[in-house]
């Protein structure tokens, strides 16, 4: 046992030797600038408040270290014995700082000898309100909660498999195959429209996503027979062991692998990690775990929480599908596939005959064009657009005009004449034509809404709606648009006009089908996420779909799966394409 405790000591100075090398040479001038964050330098154990912008240790030990590392790299020869690039410099001097006491190495080998050299109170102390770092760190980061979420939540490791993301992925066999691969495919996939009953008589209400389509299959070598992959690699903190949500009070929340994210919907978590944001989709039901639950019309009982093998598979091919059909047309997938978690059942988990997956990716966002911006966007409506004099009445002209009404008319809610088939309008085009000008204006400040923005958000809301207000003012002298508003809800609808558009022909359906849970359409306006400024690979547009785990192609389509629902329309490609073109609205 002393000779393992002396190995281990070796090892572990070796590995803070290594550790410190690292994260000084990240230091440097010319390279720090290019740091996304400096999340590689030892945090404090209350992690939960101790960050940058909040606390004022990380703001001066990160100080003391750059300025140490700086200037000893300035007066430091290069090694005599390594090589000579400017780059390779080995600083001849060090600061080591504890951030839990406020001193460095030497004043704490001083402390030791009763002689403490002053009292370092700020160790305990939050950033201060005059601190333009902390400050800005803050900022960001509650503008990064605008596209990622603000509800907390704890993953923490449990038992089971990390699947890295195959070389490549078979394509699926033709409609005309004489290998009999096709036929079998189908079986398997087919078997699943009714509940699992030839599992087992825990089975006969269970039931499962049943797509009208063949499963995936795995290729572990790239070849000319598959398609390869668009993966990323795993960050490490995400690498190890299948990662679930657990409550935040629980044991397995102290674990020091634990990670702290953010709530993605039910089933789903964010984790920032390497400067990334990644998405855990299937990491647990909220914080329960995973639950059995009846759901379905007939008493139907459905696994919550998790993604299955057939549907993890399909997420990830599908999601590299994806991506490459969007690319080609200018826009954005806001995810790119990384890997899946198979969960090892526990001992009391009643159906052990049906493994437990989650998916995971590195994400662009989680704010939805539907709940969050036009659901935003129609709050803020009334501060953006007051009522003028004429009560809209040149607007309700406008809209009347498009459509080819009475004006004199009630108007009809646009989601019904949508519904029933109907033309639409360009209100813009009409107002344009008829040379008149929708009067916007910025919000108030953050001081004069009172309760409904969150003190954390003053800033942000305050910069944003400077920057609206000069652009409004700027609008005449570089468009002739009549209203920015209507521009905007345009554009929107032009984005994901060209991303159903784009999968489509591309021989993609999004994920229409009928099955024994219902009709199901992934073609919806919160499957699509609003990227926060500058990301993706496209840099001028505003959104990026996602959700593609119920997704198939049209040479992996099965018809006879939902032959059954002949009358929906949804027993061809086509009638699918259709169908998934407006939701289901025109009939």
């Amino acid at each position: 046992e002393e000779m393992d405790n002396a190995a281990l000591a070796v090892d572990l100075a070796k590995f803070l030797k290594a550790f410190h090398d690292e994260a000084t040479s990240r230091l440097l001038p010319g390279l720090i600038s290019g740091l996304s964050d400096i999340a590689f330098i030892p945090q404090p154990r209350t992690i939960n408040t101790r960050f940058v912008g909040s606390w004022v240790c990380p703001c001066l030990g990160t100080a003391v270290i750059m300025v140490s590392q700086w200037t000893a790299w300035l007066t430091a020869p290069p090694p005599e014995d390594g090589p000579t690039s400017e780059r390779q410099r080995n600083p001849s001097q060090e600061v080591l700082f504890n951030l839990n006491t406020g001193l460095t190495a030497v004043e704490q080998e001083v402390a030791l000898l009763g002689m403490v050299p002053d009292d370092r109170r700020f160790v305990c102390t939050a950033s201060h309100e005059g601190c333009r770092v902390c400050a800005a760190a803050a900022n960001l980061r509650a503008e990064e909660s605008l596209f990622f979420g603000r509800l907390p939540i704890v993953l923490s490791p449990v038992d089971g498999e990390v699947i890295d993301c195959p070389a490549s992925w078979h394509d699926p066999p033709p409609p005309v195959d004489t290998s009999g691969k096709r036929a079998s495919g189908a079986t398997a996939a087919l078997a699943r429209r009714s509940p699992l009953a030839y599992l087992g008589e825990a089975y006969a209400q269970v039931v499962v996503p049943a797509l009208p389509a063949l499963d995936w299959e795995r290729a572990e070598v790239q070849d000319s027979s598959g398609s390869g992959t668009t993966s990323v690699a795993w960050p490490p903190e995400l690498a190890m062991l299948p990662m679930l949500k657990v409550p935040a009070s629980s044991d397995a929340a102290l674990h020091p692998s634990a990670l702290r994210g953010i709530a993605s919907g039910v089933r789903s978590a964010l984790v920032k990690a390497r400067g990334c944001w990644w998405r855990l989709k299937g990491c647990g039901n909220r914080d329960d775990g995973f639950l059995v639950e009846a759901k379905g019309d007939q008493g139907e009982l459905n696994v919550r929480g998790c993604c299955f093998q057939h549907t993890a598979d399909c997420e990830l091919r599908m999601t590299d599908l994806v991506v490459a059909a969007l690319s080609a047309a200018g826009m954005d997938c806001a995810n790119q596939p990384v890997g899946s978690y198979r969960y090892v059942p526990a001992s009391d988990w009643p159906l052990p005959k049906i493994e437990r997956y989650c998916c995971v990716f590195k994400t662009l966002g989680n704010a939805r064009l539907g709940d969050h911006l036009i659901a935003g966007l129609l709050r803020l409506l009334p501060r953006i657009l007051p009522l003028p004099l004429d009560g809209f009445c040149e607007l309700q002209k406008a809209v009347a005009a498009g459509r080819g009404v009475d004006p004199k008319e009630e108007l009809w809610p646009t989601a019904t004449v949508a519904e029933c088939g109907m033309p639409v309008a360009d209100a813009a085009a009409e107002l344009k034509r008829a040379q008149v000008k929708l009067s916007e204006c910025a919000p108030s400040l953050a001081d004069q809404m009172g309760d409904e923005l969150p003190g954390e958000l003053a800033e942000t809301w305050n910069a944003a709606c400077g920057r609206l207000a000069d652009h409004l003012k700027s609008m005449p002298t570089i468009t002739e648009e009549p209203s920015l508003l209507l521009w905007l809800a345009w554009r929107l609808g032009w984005e994901c006009g060209v991303t159903v558009r784009a999968l489509h022909a591309a021989g993609i359906a999004w994920g229409t089908y009928p099955d024994a849970m219902g009709i199901h359409c992934n073609a919806h306006v919160n499957n699509f996420v609003v990227k926060p400024l500058g990301s993706g690979e496209m840099l001028t547009t505003f959104l990026a779909a996602l959700d593609f785990d119920m997704a198939f192609t049209r040479d992996g389509y099965l018809p006879e799966a939902v032959a059954s629902k002949a009358g929906l329309g949804l027993d061809t490609w086509d009638g699918v394409l259709n169908f998934e073109a407006t939701m289901g609205m025109r009939l």
